[in-house]
Order: C-alpha cells, then structure tokens, then sequence
C-alpha cells in the first residue's frame, strides 16, 4: 500500500475509546469542495461553532513547507503542496479553497503546536495566510514548550496518556511520502490538535490566547518574520537531537552511577538518558532507561531503571532537543508579534535595522548626549580614537554605531577605553556582551589591564565550575556565576559595567540585575557571528536601552550556519549600517610581510601594519610542518589527529624549556580537548594553551603555535596568521 494511499488509522495516544479516523490525501490541484466539506463534518458534532480544526504541519529537507494535515474528530485531509506551480495547472485554485474554506473561514478555529512555524511557513511558501490561529502552547504557564507538556496540562487526570507514543508521534516534522508510519504521525499531530481544542474545560481557556491573523499583517513586516522564523528554524533542524556524553569513570552501586565527563561539549545534563551497558557474564548488549539527578561540574550521579551491578557502560546518550534560553526567547518574540503582543516593529531599533527609511526619526524623549572627552589609559591610533568618539556619542546619528575590527588592531583596546571615558564622565548602565565566554572573558582582562575594576562578569555555572575556572583565576573577585543570580549581591547597585555573554541576556534571572544596573549602553563584541534574529529578545524586552555599539569583523566567521541557510545575516550585511562603519585601519599583531598578504586579500589593500612591529622582514614569521601518516579520526562531530598531537607535544615541551609563550588551536573541538589532556598528562603547564578556532580571541604573545588538522581549512586558517609573534597591545 502505498503511504499517501487513503486509509483508516486508530489513535494510541489517549487511552480512551474513539473512533475510528478517516485519513484521506489529495494534492493542492486536486482538492476539491466535497473533500474540504467532508472534513468539516468530521467535526459537525460540536454543539456550536466555530468548529476546532487541528492543522499539522511537515517540512522538505531544506525546510519549505510541504503538506499540511487538516483534522476533527473523525477526519483527518492531509494536502500536499506541488514544489512548483507549472503552467496552466489549478494549484492556485487548489491553495484559494484552502485559504478560503478553512484558514480564514469564520466558522473555523485552527489550532496548532507551534503556530508560529506554521503561520510564517504558509504565506513564505505558499501566499496563503489565517485568522483564528491559535497556538495550543500558549495555553501552557512556564517556559517548556514541548507538545508533551501542552498535552498533558489539557488532559490532566482525565484519561492516561501514552507518553512515549506522543513523544515519538511529535518527534520529527519532515515530509517523508514513501515514509508510512511518518505520514500517520503528521495526521496524528493534527488530530492531537483538534482533540486538545475539544476538551470541555479548555474551551475558556483558549479564548483567552491571543488569535493570530496574519490576512491582516503588512505584507513586508510578515515576509520579515517569516525569514526570521525560518532561519532559525532550520537551524534547530540541524541540531543533534541527541549527544553521546564522553566520560572518564564510573563507580556503579546498584542502580547508581557516579560518572565523571570528560568533555564539556557533551556533558551530563539533567534530564532522561539511555544507558546501553554490556552484561560481564553473558556478554550481551542492551539498552537501560535512567536519568541524571544531580550534576556538579563535570560529575554526575545517574539513577537507571534496573541494577548495573555485574554490568560495563559502554556509553551514555541523552536527548538534546531542548532549545536554549535564547531560542526561546526568539520563537516567543516571533509569536507574540503574529499574536500582536509583542510590537517588534515599534521598537526603535529594530525598526531603525530592517525598515529605516527618510521617515525615520528616534523618539524624541531620547536626550542627546555629546562631547564627552577620551580617557585612556593607552595611546589610541586615528581611527580608534574616531571609533570611541562615536561610540561615546549618543546623538540620532550615532544610536547606531559600527566599528569594523580587522584582527589585532585593538578592539578591546578601543572598548577599554569607551568605558574608562564614559565612566569618567558619570555614565553608567554599561553591558558589554559578546557571543562568547572567551570573548567576553577578553574584555574583562583588558579593563582589569588598565586598572578599572568597576565591572561584574555574569557566566554561567555549568560553563564556569570545575570546567573552566582556570581561565577566571585572575578574575574571580567581579565574577558572578549563574547559581548565584536569585540573590544577586548588593554591590551590584554601584557597579556601572557589566559584561556576560548575549545568551545570558535572556536568563530568566536577568532583571535582578537590569532592574538595580538598567541597560542604557550596549556594546557587542563578535557581532559579524551573531545572526541578526539573536538581537530581537534584547531589543524587545528593554525598555531603558538608548545606544547600541557592535564591534566585529565580517571578514571572519559569519553567524553558524550561514554558510547553508541564507535566511540568516549578521548586522554587517545590512547594507546602509555597514556602509557607515568605522573601520579600526591599524594592525599591530602580525608581521608586516604576512599582515600586508591579508590586507591585499581580504581587506582591499586598507589595513596597514605596525612598522614597529618586532619581527621584520628578515625573519620568518611563519613555519608549515607536513606530518607524514597523519590521519584524522571522526569523533561524534568533531576530528582529531594522533599524528599532530604528538609532534605539537613535541614543540610544546620544547618551547616551554626555553621559556617562550605560547598558544595553540585547532580547528576541532575533540582534538583541542585530545591536546590539552595529553599536555596534563606529559606535566606542562595547561591552562590557557588549547583552543579552537571559534574561541581563540586576541591571545598577544610573543610566539604562537599554529596549527590547521585538515587541508580543507587551510584557507581559513591563513587568516590566522595574524595570531603569530605579537607584542600586546
């Protein structure tokens, strides 16, 4: 039988006895009044209309909507959309009837997990639009928007649920039409979402959800979510949706284990897992349920189902499907705006970004603020002192500012001293962010650097405790980890800067601090990695923001995933914004021979060099060793390279004997981690010394190892050539 062919199909997700459902497919060209009818009648039971309609809906692999199933009580129409509209068909018509008789008829109320995929997908792919869109998770109170837990909290107690059935049925929203058991689950999504709308005392609470209707939403500002919407949506689409969790050791009691991970990448979290364990008698393999605890750092204590006495874990997976802090932040933003709750398109600097126009103009409550002089505690070249003048200026032409940072020409230098100045002249409300720890970490050393101390630094725990602590040593006295937020100390009041990563701006704890150190100043660092969609949470819930500062480099890493999905743009691709940049014209790390090669090749001939610089032309300033019989070996997702490794262990050794300062980084995750335990293991020095190439930011030093595992990186890595034989700033 094939798997679009009509048939019947029996629910198993709620535990009570229901009818038979009528499943059904039809192409858009093909569907027809009576086949739209015969699903209405599905639901023509109900006492009153509006009738619930649940729609579900499945994506292509490249994330454009590919059918939707539309479901009552008994019937469930799944209308697969043509890829392409060829000439002289009817799909036009097909898509008008649909519209027409069912997303934006009066008589229907579509109700929908995630409506905000679904509404944007819709008109991005398809011209079509709703009214009466309601989406079932906001019925939910907290933050965990999983279609389990919207179930759950409509049925309660009433019937039993079978959790792992609806967690499976939930699991994937791909278009697989060869796929049976695929196309059963897209019907059983819609048909949850109907019976969900059904049940009796739910009805009151759904009226109270805001109904998205996006017939009447302005055309640009709907294109403009639905691109958001999409980029991140395929973004999570090629998130793991579990990790395998490396460790060092287990010690088994029962059905306990303490287990210590080995790699922060993949470390335990709270939450189910499968344990998979090999029998010491038998030798069989299996699987166990279980679920983490407790974690502290890297250990973990693990409760399985069963005892693992007389058993060896060979491994640990866990469920990684849960969105970060951020993310979610993102998709609410983008609901409540289809909701109408949420005015992205009122804020000023949103507007300002995507929708500037000569119309333009910023609220006139923003008082202007000027001519604050430059206090700096290093010399500062022509066009960094340009960049902290504009930076310091909070004037309708500068609330925006843009400084292009080429690498080693000084941007935690320029940032150092915009907060020495600012502070100077009685500002405050100063958050400096960045994409990530490391860089955010950075700054906090250059302002420690100059000798201002003014400053906390938010980091979470999980990052910070027993994995990276040694990298916050010089720091520990203004850093304030994540478990301590609830009960944020009193100094917090007299501290004017603080720094933390931009994900931590959407920590539920965050407006302990906002609400005693309101952001007015917002500097962000990497801001050429950060998709243009990470902003939207910021901008939207802080009200006292009046100055933002993004500080990057285009030329470098774009925002992840951008080299697939088109859909997501960093600020330096908004044209009229970088148009304006400063651009910081001075390198002072690499070599002038090796510094003028990169200027010529990515930065149009712009970028000049030190001439002071201590390694001159008569000198080599870079080495390439070709390491015979190396082979990469795939970890999870991520390389390492035994071969390198060693002969890198070599050099470490040998430059550390000689008292020489070094750094090394690679392009991989599991070979920095391969590199910096084997450089614990031989008893050099290791704190400091292994990066990737994401998190290596702005490390000055005298000598530096440089290192590429793979010759497909060998471009990229060229960039990195700057990183050699620098003095610091």
């Amino acid at each position: 039988m094939s798997a679009l062919q009509d048939r019947t199909i029996m629910q198993q997700l709620v535990d009570q006895p229901n009818p038979h459902i009528n499943l059904r497919f039809k192409l858009e060209s093909a569907l027809t009044n009576e086949a739209v009818e015969e699903v209405i009648r599905g639901g023509s039971s109900e006492s009153n209309r509006p009738i619930p309609v649940g729609v579900a809906p499945a994506y292509t692999q490249t994330g454009r909507l590919a059918a939707v199933a539309i479901a009552t009580r008994t019937e469930v129409l799944v209308v697969q959309f043509h890829s392409k509209l060829k000439s002289g068909d009817t799909s036009k018509s097909g898509k008008e009837l649909l519209q027409r008789e069912i997303l934006c008829h009066a008589d229907c109320l579509i109700f929908t997990f995630d409506l905000n995929d679904l509404a944007t997908s819709l008109f991005r792919d398809h011209h079509l639009r709703l009214t009466n869109g309601i989406d079932i998770q906001s019925v939910c109170p907290g933050q965990d928007r999983r279609p389990l837990t919207a179930i759950e909290f409509a049925v309660g107690d009433r019937v039993p649920l079978n959790k792992e059935n609806i967690e499976s049925v939930f699991a994937k929203r791909d278009w697989e039409p060869s796929d049976k058991p695929r196309m059963n689950a897209m019907a059983f999504q819609a048909w949850m979402a109907s019976y969900v709308a059904r049940i009796d005392d739910m009805e009151a609470r759904f009226q109270n959800i805001p109904r998205v209707n996006t017939q009447d939403m302005d055309e640009t500002r709907l294109a403009l979510l639905a691109q958001v919407n999409r980029g991140d949506q395929r973004l999570a689409s090629k998130k793991p949706t579990a990790i395998v969790n490396e460790f060092d050791s287990t010690m088994v009691r029962n059905r306990n284990v303490q287990v210590k991970a080995s790699r922060y990448q993949t470390r335990f979290q709270k939450t189910n897992l499968e344990i998979k364990v090999r029998d010491n008698a038998s030798g069989a393999e299996y699987m166990m349920h279980g679920r983490t605890a407790d974690v502290s750092g890297r250990s973990a204590s693990i409760r399985a189902n069963m005892s693992l006495e007389g058993k060896t874990i060979t491994s640990f997976i866990t469920a990684d499907d849960r969105p970060t802090n951020l993310e979610s932040r993102k998709a609410q933003s983008t609901l409540h705006a289809l909701q109408g709750k949420e005015h992205i398109f009122v804020n000023p600097f949103l507007n300002f970004i995507w929708f500037r126009d000569d119309d333009f103009t910023w609220p006139e409550a923003w008082t202007p603020v000027s001519d604050i002089p430059i206090c700096s505690q290093r010399p500062l070249n022509d066009s960094q002192l340009t960049a902290v003048e504009h930076m310091l200026t909070m004037s309708d032409d500068t609330r925006i500012t843009m400084i292009h940072g080429p690498p080693g020409t000084g941007k935690t230098t320029v940032i150092a001293a915009y907060v020495t100045s600012a502070i100077a002249a009685g500002m405050g409300g100063i958050w400096l962010v960045a994409q990530s720890n490391v860089a955010v970490k950075n700054i906090a050393e250059k302002l420690a650097d100059v000798g201002f101390l003014q400053w906390r630094l938010l980091v979470s725990n999980d990052f910070h405790m027993d994995w990276h602590e040694h990298h916050y040593q010089s720091l520990s006295q203004n850093v304030i980890c994540s478990n301590e937020f609830k009960t944020p100390k009193s100094y917090i009041q007299e501290c004017p800067v603080i720094l933390c990563t931009l994900s931590m701006l959407s920590n539920h704890f965050l407006y302990k601090f906002t609400s005693q150190n309101p952001i007015q100043s917002l500097v962000i660092d990497e801001a050429s990695q950060i998709a243009l969609s990470d902003y939207i949470p910021t901008f939207t819930q802080i009200s006292t923001l009046r100055k933002v500062c993004f500080i990057g480099d285009n030329k470098q890493l774009p925002p992840f995933g951008q080299e697939e999905i088109e859909d997501i743009q960093s600020i330096f691709e908004v044209s009229h914004l970088h148009s304006n940049a400063i651009l910081l014209n001075v390198q002072y790390r690499m070599p002038p021979q090796i510094g003028d090669i990169i200027s010529d090749a990515v930065y149009n001939g712009q970028l000049q060099s030190n001439p002071l610089h201590p390694v001159k032309d008569d000198q080599h300033a870079c080495y390439f060793v070709d390491i015979e019989q190396d082979q990469e070996i795939q970890d999870l997702f991520s390389y390492k390279n035994y071969a390198q490794c060693k002969v890198i262990l070599q050099l470490a050794a040998r430059l550390q004997s000689e008292g020489k300062s070094y750094r090394i980084i690679t392009p991989y995750e599991a070979q920095r981690n391969l590199l910096e335990n084997q450089i614990k293991c031989i008893g050099l020095q290791w704190q400091n010394k292994c990066f990737n190439v994401d998190s290596f930011q702005g490390k000055c030093l005298q000598l530096n190892t440089l290192y590429c595992t793979n010759a497909r990186q060998a471009m990229r890595m060229i960039i990195l050539l700057f990183h050699l034989f620098a003095p610091r700033l």
